[in-house]
C-alpha cells in the first residue's frame, strides 16, 4: 500500500495539525495519533478515532528517513499523561513527536512515570537524528540515584517548547551523577523556548541540568528556562565532560539560569557552570541572567571558557558584561 502523503481523520484537531506539519515537512510521511486516557495499541493509530496509547507502540510502527510524525495527545489534565515503565528508547531517524494542546508552562501533552513502576536511571534516551521534539512536557520522579531524564546522543534534533523536568523526587535530586539532559553523539542541537529542570524539589548534590559529553558540539539554546532550587551550594546548571566536550562553541541566547533565593529557602548557588580543562571551545553567554547564582563559572579554569554578552548590571555581573570577553 501506497504511504499516504496527508493526514486522515476528521475535526478542527486535524486541520490544525495538517497546517502545522505542512508548515515543517515536504516529504511524504505518515501520522501516528497517541492518545493515552483513550486508545490502544491494537488500534491502526492514523486517525483521531483509532489513536494508539503508548509512544513506544508509534514509533515501532514509524520507519526512519521518511519524516513519519506522533501526535500525542493532551486530555488537560495529567490523565493524559502517556506513562512509560522503562527507557523509551527513541531510535529512527526523522521521526517526530509532537504535543496536541496549548503550548504553555508544563503542557499536558505529557510523558511521565507509571506509578508503581521500579525505578530506572534513563528516562528517554534518543539515539536519532534529524528528528523534531515539539509542544510536550515530561516528569520523571523516579527515585533512583544517576538519574537521566533525557540523554541524545544523535545529531541535528531540534526541540521545541519541551520542558524537561527532571529530578523529581529527592532521591535523584541528592545524587551528583543525576542529569535533566545529557548530550553526546553529534551535537548541533537547537533547543527552543524549552524549559529545563524544575523548582518544587531542591537539589542538594553537585549534579547538573544540562551535560555536554565528548564531542556534541555547535549546540544552540534560544530563548529557554534553566530551573532549579537546591539546599546545598554545589549543584551546576551545566557541566561538561570527557574530550573537546565544549567543540567551538556552546550557545545560550537570551536565556535565565533561575534559583528562587533569597525569596525562598533556597541556598545561594557558587555557580552556574563548571568546566574542565581542554573543552576546545567556549560557552557563549548571549543575552543570559543569571538570579540566586554568585557567579558563571566555579573556577579560573571554567571562567576562562565562558564568554559573556549583554549589559552589566552593578558589581554582582547579574546580567552579562558590556562585550563578549572572558568571563569574571
Amino acid at each position: 500500500m501506497a504511504r499516504p502523503s496527508g493526514l486522515r481523520g476528521r475535526g478542527l484537531m486535524n486541520v490544525w495539525a495538517q497546517a502545522q506539519l505542512m508548515d515543517n515537512f515536504l516529504a511524504p510521511f505518515r501520522v501516528f495519533w497517541v492518545d493515552p486516557a483513550n486508545g490502544s495499541d491494537s488500534r491502526e493509530g492514523t486517525t483521531t478515532d483509532e489513536a494508539l496509547a503508548t509512544l513506544a507502540e508509534a514509533h515501532r510502527r514509524m520507519t526512519a528517513g521518511l519524516n513519519d510524525i506522533c501526535m500525542l495527545v493532551g486530555d488537560g489534565s495529567t490523565t493524559g499523561t502517556a506513562r512509560v515503565t522503562s527507557t523509551l528508547v527513541w531510535s529512527k531517524n526523522a521521526c517526530h513527536i509532537i504535543g496536541v494542546g496549548p503550548q504553555t508552562l508544563n503542557s499536558r501533552a505529557r510523558i511521565g512515570v507509571l506509578s508503581g513502576t521500579t525505578a530506572y536511571a534513563n528516562f528517554v534516551q534518543v539515539t536519532a537524528s534529524g528528528c523534531l521534539f515539539k509542544n510536550f512536557s515530561m516528569f520523571n520522579d523516579n527515585a533512583i540515584a544517576a538519574q537521566i531524564t533525557w540523554a541524545d546522543s544523535g545529531g541535528r534534533n531540534r526541540y521545541e517548547g519541551v520542558w524537561f523536568g527532571g529530578m523529581g523526587d529527592q532521591t535523584s535530586a541528592d545524587s551528583s551523577t543525576s542529569r535533566v539532559l545529557k548530550l553526546s553523539g553529534t551535537g548541533e542541537h537547537t533547543f527552543k523556548d524549552c524549559i529545563i529542570g524544575l523548582d518544587t524539589i531542591q537539589r542538594g548534590a553537585a549534579n547538573a541540568s544540562v551535560e555536554f559529553v565528548g564531542g556534541s558540539k555547535r549546540n544552540r539554546f534560544i530563548d529557554c528556562e534553566f530551573n532549579m532550587t537546591c539546599d546545598a551550594t554545589t549543584p551546576l546548571f551545566i557541566l561538561s565532560s570527557g574530550v573537546n566536550p565544549l567543540e567551538t562553541f556552546q550557545l545560550f541566547r537570551r536565556c535565565i539560569f533561575h534559583n528562587p533565593y533569597p525569596q525562598s529557602s533556597a541556598s545561594l548557588l557558587a555557580a552556574v557552570a563548571t568546566l574542565p580543562a581542554n573543552g576546545n571551545g567556549r560557552l557563549i553567554m548571549d543575552y543570559c541572567s543569571r538570579y540566586g547564582v554568585t557567579d558563571w563559572g566555579t573556577d579560573a579554569t571554567s571562567l576562562a571558557q565562558i564568554f559573556v554578552n549583554g549589559p552589566a548590571v552593578g558589581a554582582t555581573d547579574d546580567v552579562g558584561r558590556g562585550s563578549v570577553a572572558i568571563a569574571s
